[in-house]
């Protein structure tokens, strides 16, 4: 607040028309943070809201030496800029101390003593020392040290930061600088990437999470040399934290940078392949996806081990699953399972076992989705790898709900969602919310539900995973409907339709089709049209509805067919299952519905008889 007040005092003194308000407050106090609080710099910053609005000086604070170099003519020659004001104080350093702080401005978002130690030390400034050397640079109010955790973590202000960069430059030890931190980030990176599937996988994520800025430095420097080797090595090592913590596209922009670098087939190029793969899935870019991942099965089958081509495999069946195109997943999955059987580790048949319950779960099979994803789970407990069982967990519980089985879904869900919250994987907890949601919906506690879907979109949203989105929004408008409010339901229903369209995710686009016959109640002709297409949909992707949801859509079948009839129902259904995906997604959210009968079906109404969707729906 004393920062914030002096900012306010000399912008009045300056004779500027700026004024302290609700509305620019926090901009001022992002603006006082930035300049690290020192007084000098917060009086000459204001000084120049005479000729830059605020917005102005905050985007020109990157440079903030030249933006701040004129000040009062009333101060001594060295309090008159605040380079001046920094040159006479890194002047009085002794040279170990100057060079230590030139060295240390390489450094983003803070560090340890140890990288200090190897970064930093040479010359003038001997290993030994460094402790002693960072004890005086805190005291002299250089730089400021915290307690992360039971460990020291150091940081310099960013002000003098600037200015040790272009000390550094000046001294002509960047390039020295810059490839000591590369390496040491590096080797970091790896040792954490070699923990990710085991027992410390949760300190080693939290690790290069804490280090995050420098790894994005080290990047940069790999990729500006270039150095290809150094960015292959650190963009694969870095690809299981960014799924983990849903650095979707940052680090698919890493990884493309590192392929473009890299020439020729090598193990090093299969790995971040796969990596890309896996981030273009999750941000349902399936072509990408795609082509990486067949690449990198190319890569493993030419020079890679089994385990390589298992998990190269893995991901082009995860596509596949994605597209709703089961029957490809079903062969990379098994061919994937294969590689693991023939890699002999507890991790690759684990997800094996696990991608084979999956499969088997979303294509109706619930007996053995519980015996495979329980077998999975069982191996991923061995290896200690929690995020997989917490995975697993979910898989199970979501098997669980599906048949029924609420009392342990809930339990498992639960124990799977406090997983994924310890080990910070955003986007797992938004999955589990939604999970949730629907068992609290399904057991009537609709306030309950709310709130878990409501973080589910939120969570999602923030990630920018528009599939998540998509499939939070349905849950949120099948509350409405529950709620009796239509309006807000058609609202949602629309916006969901309208992601699943654009991801071409058909099994999304299944349930806003259900959820859009719902709130069809005062025009059941196109409810019953609508619930044929959403069968029509079923059908070619082999998706059969889930357990929990027959009565509910029974019920939409039973009014449609009570307000129009057994014959008028048959025959908008079969109008429905006639018409192309493309045209009755238009005319949910282009409102131009076709006259009543207006084409045949490829096939006669189907009868009334049991077997028929309307008495049997989800088979």
């Amino acid at each position: 607040y004393g920062a914030v007040a002096l900012f306010a005092d000399r912008a009045r003194v300056a004779g500027g028309s700026f004024t302290l308000s609700e509305a620019n407050r926090e901009l001022v106090v992002d603006l006082c943070r930035r300049l690290d609080g020192i007084p000098l710099a917060i009086e000459l910053a204001a000084a120049r809201l005479t000729v830059l609005s605020l917005e102005q000086i905050a985007a020109r604070l990157s440079d903030r030496f030249r933006l701040l170099r004129e000040g009062s003519r009333m101060g001594s020659p060295r309090q008159r800029t605040l380079r001046a004001t920094v040159d006479w104080s890194y002047e009085l350093l002794p040279e170990p101390e100057r060079a230590l702080l030139r060295r240390l401005s390489v450094f983003a978002g803070g560090f340890s003593l140890e990288a200090a130690e190897s970064v930093c030390s040479g010359g003038s400034v001997d290993e030994t020392e460094v402790l002693d050397l960072l004890g005086r640079l805190v005291r002299k109010s250089l730089m400021a040290v915290q307690d992360r955790g039971g460990v020291a973590r150091y940081s310099l202000l960013e002000t003098i930061r600037q200015y040790g960069w272009e000390k550094l430059s000046d001294a002509g030890e960047d390039q020295m600088v810059r490839d000591r931190h590369c390496r040491w980030f590096l080797q970091l990176a790896e040792e954490a990437e070699a923990e990710f599937r085991g027992r410390k996988q949760s300190a080693a994520f939290a690790r290069l999470e804490l280090e995050h800025d420098n790894l994005r430095a080290a990047l940069a420097w790999s990729t500006d040399q270039p150095d290809a080797d150094a960015t292959l090595r650190l963009t694969s090592a870095m690809g299981h934290f960014w799924r983990q913590h849903g650095y979707y596209s940052e680090g698919l922009a890493w990884l493309k940078r590192a392929l473009e670098l890299s020439a020729g087939a090598n193990p090093l190029r299969g790995k971040a392949l796969l990596w890309a793969s896996t981030l273009a899935l999750e941000l349902a870019d399936y072509s990408a996806a795609e082509r990486y991942g067949t690449e990198s099965v190319a890569s493993a089958q030419e020079g890679g081990g089994q385990w390589e081509l298992g998990f190269a495999q893995h991901i082009l069946g995860s596509v596949a699953f994605r597209m709703d195109e089961m029957e490809q997943a079903a062969q990379f999955l098994r061919s994937s399972f294969t590689a693991f059987q023939q890699a002999g580790t507890t991790w690759g048949l684990a997800l094996g076992y696990q991608s084979l319950g999956l499969l088997s779960w979303a294509t109706g099979d619930y007996d053995r989705a519980l015996e495979t994803a329980d077998e999975g789970l069982r191996l991923f407990r061995m290896s200690g790898d929690d995020e997989q069982v917490a995975s697993s967990l979910r898989l199970l519980g979501s098997v669980h709900l599906t048949m029924g089985n609420f009392t342990t879904a809930s339990a498992v869900l639960q124990e799977c969602l406090a997983l994924f919250e310890r080990l910070g994987a955003k986007r797992s907890v938004a999955h589990a919310n939604n999970d949730l949601g629907i068992l609290a919906r399904i057991r009537g506690d609709l306030d309950e539900a709310k709130r878990f879907h409501t973080a589910s979109l939120q969570g999602f949203r923030q990630l920018n995973v528009h599939q998540g989105v998509g499939y939070a929004l349905v849950e949120l408008a099948l509350l409405a409907l529950t709620e009796k409010d239509v309006a807000s339901a058609l609202s949602t229903i629309n916006e969901s339709l309208i992601i699943f369209r654009d991801v071409k995710d058909r099994a999304g686009i299944v349930k806003c089709l259900e959820c859009r016959a719902a709130s069809e109640f005062q025009e059941p002709y196109r409810a019953a049209m609508l619930l044929g297409a959403a069968e029509a949909l079923r059908e070619s992707i082999q998706n059969p509805i889930e357990p929990y949801l027959r009565d509910w859509r029974e019920s939409i079948v039973v009014t449609a067919v009570q307000a129009l009839g057994a014959k008028e129902y048959d025959l908008a259904y079969s109008e429905g299952m006639s018409r192309s995906l493309d045209e009755v997604v238009g005319f949910c959210l282009e409102g131009r519905w076709p006259p009543i009968g207006s084409t045949g079906s490829r096939e006669e109404p189907k009868p009334l008889i049991a077997g028929h969707p309307r008495n049997n729906s989800g088979r």
